[in-house]
C-alpha cells in the first residue's frame, strides 16, 4: 500500500525483540496499522536507515522521540511524508492474532513528486539554485540547495566539505547519495555547486579548484567536439571531456550547474530558519511560515543535468548510472496468478560511449549478496549488455544508454547487436533476489569495493554504481482467486539477515516473521565440487562441471594454473586451455562462499593435448638486378584454434656472392616481409633463401626456401650528339637561338638528354637580353631543355666579327657521355649598298657601299650579277638567265671595292655589261629587279637594285 505516513512509533508489543537499532515498531498509512519488525531497514531516495535510525537520525525538534514524517508528530511536520509499504495479513502468529506485517518499507516526501526547469540563477554564497524563474533573475524561481552533509570521514578527500557542495544539510535522512552520483548529468557524469561566494564566471573572483568553470567549455573552444548547441558562445551541452592527463575538461573533476542548465530535482521542501527563525523548533517542523512559500526551499537529494558529458572512450575513469532497477521474485508458482513473477529489468547510462562501437566497453550486471554473519558483499554475475553509440556514426539513439531486458543470449554468446541484446549467466541467475544490484564499466572497476578502490571526482569509485533494487515483482492474483502471499521466505536478506543500514547497523531475520511460516535462520557451509577429470585439444574451450552444497546464496571463485576461465564467478564456466607443444596436465581449484564463510578448495585436473606446427606458404623465385635492393612477402598459417600468433620468423641464406643486410620482418601475425640488397656481380648468380615461422608455443614450421637470382648488370650505351649545321649572324644580334639534338640507344631510353655546350674563343657569345630562366648558363650560353632528347642554346652576338667553334656533348640518365660534336657560328659584319649606278653609254658600273665595321682589314667584292640582256659576255646560268662575273680570275673587269677609311668603299669599273633591271623593257630605273651584290671578307653581305642608269 502506499499513503501518508499518519502514525510512525517505536518499539511496542508485537513489534519483535530488536534492541537499539534493531528496533521495530509501528506505521500507520491511509488509517491502516502496519507492523514494522525488528530488524526492518527503509529504503529512502539514497539512504538506508533502520526504523529506529529514522528516530534518532531525525533533524530537530524531533531527535530520538520522532520520526518527524508521521502526521500527528508533535510538533505537526511542515509538510506531509510518503510510505509505500509492501507486507502479508499474518494470522495467529508472534506478531498477534491478525496483524499485517511489512516486509518492505520505503519513505520519501512523495515518491512521485519532482521539479524542472532551466536555472535561472545561482546564489554562490549560500550554494542555492533558483529553478523555473526569467534567466538572471535572482528573486524567482524554485529555490533548490542540494542536501549534502559535510562529510567527516577520516581520508576522505572530502573530507570537511560535502561530496556535491559546501556541504549542508537540513534532514541528513534525505541526503545525497555521496557513494554513487545522484547529483549528476543526464549520463551519469558528477556535477557540482561551486564552494565560492561569488560567481566564478566572472573575472577576478575566485574559481573552487574541485568545481571548476572550466569543467563546462563554451560552443567554438577549439579543445572539444561540440554536438550541441550549435551557437559559438553558449555552454556546450553535449561533449566529450579529454583523456586523462590530457587538459580540461577533466573526466576526474566534477562539473559545475550553470546559470540556463535544464535540470531535474526531488528531495525534500524544508522552511528555511534565516528567514523563519522556524518556530516549530526546526526546518521540517511546522507551522507553514508567515511568508509563505518565500521562506521554503527544496533540500535535494536528487537533481539530473540534461547536459551530456562523455569521458573518453575506453578510458578512466568512467562513470555509470541506474534508472530502472526492477526484478521478479520467483515465488512459488500460484495456480492462476497474473503476473510473471520472474520479469527483471536493470536501465541507465553511462559516460564511456565509443560513436563507432568498435571498441565499446560493456555494462557489466551483478546482484549483491550478504553474509547473513559479517554482512560482506559479494557479486553475482547476472550479465552483460552493449551501450548505445548514439546517431553520430548512424548506429544508434541514445548515447550511452544501456537497457538490460531479459531475456537473454546464453552466457558465452556473441551479441549481433551488443546494445540490444544481453548475455546472462546461468538459469535462474537472479534468484534469490538480492537487497542491491551493482552496473560496472567493464575495466573501470574491479569487487569489492574497499578504501583502496581507485577514486575521482571528489572521493566517489568510479566505474560504479550500486543501489538497492526499488522494484520487486510479487504473484499477482486473478480476480475471485485468493490473494497469494508476497513470498518473503525466499529473499535471504530478509529471511536470513546480512544487509546493513548506512550507519552501519548489521540486521538480521525481520521479527515477527511475516508469514505464518517462519524461516530457519541457519546456514549450512558451502561445499565445493570442481568435477573432473577433463580433456582438450591445445588452446580449445570447454566447459567445466563445478557445483556446491549449502545454503544459499552460494558465489563461486575457480583458479588454474594454466589457461583461462571465461568467467570464475561461475559454477560452469568455459575454461580454455593453453597452447602447449607438449602433453601437460593442469590443476583447476574451485572454491564455494556462502553465509558460512568460503570452503576448502576441490581439485580437478584437465589434459592438454600439444599443439600443431605453423605452415609457411610456398614462395615463388625472385629476380634483382645486381646491387639492388629487393624484397618479398611471405606469409603462413597456424592450424591450432585459437591461432598461436603472432609468428616469429627466421631466414638464412647459401650461396655466394651473399646477399646483403638480408633480415625478416613481421608485418602482421601471420606475415612477414623479407628485405636484402644484392651484392656486385658480373656473371648472373643464385642464392637459396630459407624462411621458418615459430608460433608462440614454440613449435617451428618446415623450412620453406626461394631462389634470388642476381642479374649481372647490362651495359649502358652512350648517347647521340646529332650534328648541327653552322649558322651566321650579324653582328650584334641579340636572343639567337640554335636548336640542338640527340638520341639514346639504349632500351629503355635512358632520357632525358642533358647537353654540354663550350665556345671556341671562350665568352666570345655573350650571355641572352632575354636570360636563362629556365635553363643553364654554360659559359655565357643558355643552354635549356625543350624536350627528352633536345635543347635550345641562346645568346647575343659581339659587336665585332668573328668566327666561334660550339663543342657539344650529350649526357643520358645514365651519366654516360656522347663523341663531341663541333659546329661554327659565324659573326658577319654588316654593311650595306647605298648607291648603284650604271651608265650605258660607256659601259661603266659605280657601286657605293657603307660598313658598320670600320676595319681596314676589311675588303668587299662586288658578286657576279643578272644580267639585263641575254648575250656575251654574260653567259647563261639557268634556262632564261644570264649572269656577268667581274672577278678578274674569271675575266672580269674587276670585284674589289677600294676605299675603306670611315667604312666607306667604292668600285667604278668600265667595260661591265647592263645589270639586270627590267628584262627587255625600258632600261630605266626604278627597276624591279634586285641584281647587285657584295660580299664582306667578314662574311657581310648586301644586295641592291640598280638605283640610277644614265
Amino acid at each position: 500500500m502506499t499513503g501518508f505516513v499518519q502514525t510512525a512509533t517505536l518499539g511496542g508489543p508485537g513489534s519483535g525483540n530488536g534492541g537499539g537499532a534493531h528496533q521495530g515498531g509501528f506505521i500507520v498509512v491511509n488509517g491502516q496499522l502496519i507492523t514494522v519488525p525488528s530488524e526492518t531497514i527503509v529504503i529512502l531516495p539514497a539512504n538506508a536507515l533502520t526504523w529506529q535510525e529514522l528516530f534518532a537520525l531525525a533533524p530537530a525538534p524531533y531527535t530520538g522521540a520522532a520520526t518527524g514524517m508521521a502526521q500527528d508528530d508533535v510538533p505537526t511536520p511542515l509538510t506531509t511524508y510518503e510510505a509505500h509499504v509492501i507486507g502479508n495479513r499474518v494470522l495467529g502468529g508472534p506478531g498477534g492474532a491478525d496483524v499485517y506485517i511489512a516486509g518492505l518499507i520505503y519513505i520519501s516526501q512523495h515518491a512521485l513528486n519532482s521539479g524542472a526547469g532551466y536555472i535561472n540563477c545561482i546564489n554562490y554564497a549560500t550554494g542555492e539554485m533558483r529553478v523555473g524563474g526569467p534567466i538572471g533573475n535572482c528573486a524567482t524561481g524554485a529555490r533548490v540547495q542540494i542536501n549534502d552533509p559535510v562529510i567527516t570521514t577520516v581520508g576522505d578527500v572530502a573530507a570537511g566539505t560535502g561530496r556535491y557542495s559546501r556541504g549542508q544539510t537540513p534532514d541528513a535522512r534525505f541526503q545525497v547519495d555521496q557513494d554513487n552520483p545522484t547529483i549528476a548529468s543526464a549520463t551519469g557524469f558528477p556535477m557540482c555547486v561551486p564552494r565560492v561566494v561569488a560567481d566564478p564566471n566572472v573575472a577576478g573572483n575566485p574559481d573552487d579548484a574541485r568545481c571548476p568553470v572550466t569543467q563546462r567549455p563554451f560552443v567554438g573552444n577549439p579543445v572539444i567536439v561540440c554536438l550541441a548547441p550549435a551557437t559559438v558562445g553558449l555552454r556546450c551541452t553535449n561533449f566529450t571531456t579529454l583523456p586523462p592527463g590530457g587538459g580540461l575538461p577533466d573526466p576526474t573533476i566534477q562539473a559545475p550547474f550553470e546559470v540556463g542548465d535544464y535540470v531535474t530535482f526531488a528531495g525534500t521542501l524544508v522552511q528555511d530558519c534565516t528567514m523563519t527563525g522556524c518556530p516549530g523548533g526546526g526546518p521540517t517542523a511546522g507551522p507553514w511560515p508567515a511568508l509563505g512559500r518565500a521562506a521554503t526551499y527544496i533540500s535535494a537529494h536528487t537533481i539530473n543535468n540534461n547536459a551530456a558529458i562523455y569521458t573518453a572512450p575506453g578510458t578512466n575513469p568512467a562513470y555509470v548510472s541506474t534508472e530502472v532497477t526492477l526484478i521478479g521474485t520467483g515465488g512459488l508458482t500460484v495456480v492462476g496468478a497474473g503476473e510473471a513473477t520472474a520479469r527483471t529489468r536493470f536501465e541507465g547510462m553511462t559516460t564511456d560511449v565509443d560513436p563507432t562501437a568498435a571498441n565499446q566497453r560493456f555494462i557489466h550486471l551483478y546482484g549483491m549478496d550478504f553474509n547473513s554473519l559479517t554482512g560482506a558483499a559479494t557479486d553475482r554475475d547476472f550479465g552483460t549488455i552493449g551501450v548505445d553509440p548514439g546517431p553520430e556514426n548512424g548506429l544508434g539513439a541514445v548515447k550511452g544508454r544501456w537497457r538490460f531486458r531479459p531475456p537473454c543470449l546464453a552466457f558465452g554468446s556473441t551479441p549481433l547487436k551488443p546494445d540490444k541484446q544481453c548475455v546472462m549467466n546461468s538459469a535462474d541467475t537472479f534468484l534469490p533476489p538480492p537487497r542491491e544490484m551493482r552496473a560496472v564499466v567493464q575495466g573501470a572497476f574491479t569487487a569489492p569495493l574497499t578504501a583502496a578502490s581507485p577514486r575521482s571526482a571528489n572521493g566517489i569509485v568510479y566505474g560504479q554504481y550500486h543501489a538497492p533494487i526499488l522494484t520487486y515483482i510479487f504473484p499477482e492474483n486473478v480476480p475471485g482467486t485468493a490473494i497469494p502471499e508476497n513470498n518473503f521466505n525466499t529473499i535471504n536478506f530478509l529471511a536470513q539477515g546480512g544487509y546493513s543500514s548506512s550507519p552501519g547497523t548489521l540486521v538480521g531475520q525481520l521479527n515477527p516473521w511475516p508469514s505464518n511460516v517462519v524461516p530457519v535462520v541457519a546456514c549450512i557451509t558451502a561445499a565445493a565440487n570442481a568435477g573432473g577429470p577433463y580433456g582438450v585439444n591445445s588452446g580449445a574451450t570447454i566447459a567445466l562441471n563445478g557445483s556446491a552444497t549449502g545454503t544459499t546464496p552460494i558465489s563461486y571463485s575457480w583458479t588454474a594454473s594454466g589457461g583461462t576461465i571465461s568467467n570464475p564467478t561461475l559454477p560452469t564456466p568455459d575454461y580454455t586451455a593453453p597452447q602447449v607443444a607438449v602433453q601437460t596436465v593442469f590443476t583447476l581449484a574451485l572454491t564455494a562462499t556462502n553465509c558460512g564463510g568460503t570452503s576448502a578448495p576441490s581439485t580437478a585436473f584437465v589434459t592438454v593435448a600439444p599443439a600443431s606446427a605453423p605452415t609457411v606458404n610456398p614462395i615463388a623465385n625472385q629476380s634483382v638486378a645486381s646491387g639492388a635492393a629487393g624484397s618479398f612477402n611471405v606469409t603462413a598459417s597456424d592450424p591450432n584454434v585459437p591461432a598461436a600468433t603472432p609468428l616469429t620468423w627466421t631466414v638464412s641464406q647459401t650461396g655466394a656472392s651473399a646477399l646483403l643486410n638480408l633480415v625478416i620482418t613481421p608485418t602482421g601475425a601471420t606475415t612477414a616481409t623479407v628485405s636484402y640488397t644484392a651484392p656486385s656481380v658480373v656473371v648472373a648468380t643464385n642464392i637459396t633463401v630459407t624462411v621458418t615461422a615459430t608460433n608462440t608455443i614454440g613449435i617451428a614450421s618446415a623450412p620453406v626456401s626461394t631462389t634470388v637470382a642476381i642479374n649481372p648488370p647490362v651495359p649502358v650505351l652512350p648517347p647521340v650528339a646529332n650534328p648541327v649545321a653552322a649558322v651566321s649572324v650579324p653582328v650584334g644580334s641579340s636572343d639567337v637561338s640554335l636548336l640542338i639534338t640527340g638520341s639514346d640507344p639504349n632500351i629503355p631510353a635512358r632520357t632525358p638528354l642533358l647537353f654540354t655546350i663550350t665556345q671556341n674563343p671562350a665568352g666570345t657569345l655573350q650571355f641572352p637580353s632575354a636570360g636563362c630562366a629556365l635553363g643553364t648558363n654554360q659559359g655565357n650560353l643558355c643552354v635549356t631543355p625543350s624536350g627528352p632528347t633536345t635543347a635550345t642554346v641562346s645568346f647575343n652576338a659581339p659587336a665585332a666579327p668573328v668566327v666561334v667553334t660550339l663543342t657539344i656533348t650529350a649526357i643520358n640518365s645514365a651519366g654516360v657521355v656522347s663523341a663531341p660534336v663541333t659546329t661554327t657560328v659565324t659573326v658577319t659584319d654588316v654593311f650595306s649598298i647605298t648607291a648603284a649606278e650604271y651608265r650605258s653609254n660607256k659601259q661603266r658600273l659605280i657601286v657605293n657601299v657603307t660598313d658598320n665595321t670600320i676595319d681596314p682589314t676589311i675588303q668587299i667584292f662586288l658578286q657576279p650579277y643578272r644580267c639585263e640582256n641575254a648575250a656575251a659576255p654574260c653567259v647563261q646560268t639557268a634556262p632564261g638567265v644570264w649572269t656577268y662575273d667581274p672577278d678578274p680570275i674569271n675575266g672580269g673587269v674587276g670585284n674589289l671595292f677600294t676605299g675603306g677609311a670611315g667604312g666607306l668603299y667604292i668600285i667604278d669599273v668600265v667595260g661591265a655589261p647592263a645589270p639586270a633591271c627590267n628584262l627587255g623593257g625600258t632600261y630605266k630605273t626604278p627597276c624591279n629587279v634586285v641584281s647587285i651584290s657584295a660580299r664582306s671578307s667578314k662574311g657581310g653581305t648586301a644586295s641592291s637594285a640598280i638605283t640610277r642608269i644614265r
